[in-house]
């Protein structure tokens, strides 16, 4: 990996971790004013450590439900399906139970409480808006697995446009992980990109010549592991990927 040059790297810390426009967080006091659900954290994120168990209780005026989403790839949590009862608060006697058991890298991800009279069938890609709409709220969980720095990608492949943003998912599972995205080519690649560890780097604008370009996502400041991601170019004019993971460092390409 190092005969490679980076074009894009994400220290932890830094400025670009915040959340994209596309992740409209509210605080929860500010968005508990205006009748969003109430999630029982007023952190926005949390790390569970691995093996652990927890729970996250939701609770409104109206009922509730849970829901799970990643805008840029299919992602399926091992949970049990969420609990709903009703709370002791006159002002919001829904409830909902968010268990999470067993915590692993699989669980890594967005997680989001929504008001059921707002929530119809595929909206997923509605779920930020309904955040900033204060008819849902959100908690995203990380999970500390040393072994498993990054998050892994399962989803089969899937297209964007050409010269159209795209998000190549390379995400830690801890938010305090470095990370490198590296484009398998000669040369430093002068890319527009930005970055926020729950959803990985989005490449800005960007054209690739057709045939195979390959993006590599490193773990710095931790065990070497890299997901291997691949770029199709076909004649239409559009990006297709597909991943793969690999425990060898660097990866290697089949």
């Amino acid at each position: 990996m190092n005969d490679k040059i980076p074009f894009a790297l994400f220290e932890a810390g830094s400025e670009d971790a915040a959340l994209d426009d596309h992740h409209v967080v509210s605080e929860q006091d500010s968005s508990n004013a205006y009748g969003a659900p109430e999630i029982d954290t007023v952190e926005e994120t949390i790390t569970l450590p691995k093996g652990a168990s927890w729970n996250f209780t939701c609770k409104s005026q109206k009922p509730v439900m849970w829901k799970h989403y990643a805008s840029s790839y299919y992602w399926v949590p091992p949970i049990a399906p969420p609990e709903d009862f009703q709370t002791d608060d006159p002002d919001k006697p829904y409830g909902s139970v968010l268990m999470l058991a067993d915590a692993s890298v699989e669980l890594v991800g967005r997680y989001y409480c929504v008001h059921v009279d707002s929530y119809h069938e595929d909206m997923e890609d509605r779920l930020d808006d309904l955040v900033a709409e204060y008819l849902a709220s959100t908690i995203y969980v990380y999970v500390d697995d040393p072994e498993n720095p990054l998050v892994p990608i399962h989803s089969p492949a899937f297209r964007v446009d050409q010269y159209e943003d795209f998000i190549v998912p390379c995400k830690p599972t801890r938010p305090d992980i470095e990370v490198e995205l590296y484009k398998d080519l000669e040369g430093p690649q002068n890319y527009n990109t930005t970055y926020d560890s729950a959803n990985g780097f989005t490449v800005h604008g960007q054209r690739l010549d057709t045939g195979v370009a390959i993006f590599i996502c490193s773990a710095m400041n931790t065990t070497s592991l890299s997901i291997n991601q691949t770029l199709y170019v076909p004649i239409d004019r559009t990006l297709k990927f597909s991943y793969s993971l690999y425990a060898s460092h660097p990866p290697i390409t089949v």
